[in-house]
């Protein structure tokens, strides 16, 4: 009786997992349409409020700065496919 509902659970987790992939792939291409548009109003829906954004280079952005920026219409940020740059051209996510 034990080995159905174990492989019952694990089937479970399997299609949770799939799905948990699934809105994390649609978030993220919502948030990059939103970076790319200015759309602070998305952003600020989809990243927590203690978001901190550390690019490879050390600089460090809060959920604010990111905002801001959008708000100013992009003067710090900039997307590329998959990735989020600054106005130096430091990749950012």
């Amino acid at each position: 009786m034990i080995v159905p509902i174990q492989l019952g659970t694990l089937t479970k987790l399997d299609a949770s997992s799939e799905e948990e992939t699934k809105t994390v792939a649609a978030l993220d291409t919502k948030y990059q349409a939103a970076v790319k548009a200015n759309d602070a109003a998305t952003m600020d829906q989809i990243l927590a409020d203690d978001f901190v954004l550390v690019t490879g280079r050390g600089a460090v952005f809060s959920k604010a700065d990111l905002l801001d920026s959008a708000r100013k219409k992009g003067s710090h940020l900039r997307t590329s496919g998959r990735r989020t740059w600054n106005a130096e051209g430091q990749g950012m996510g």
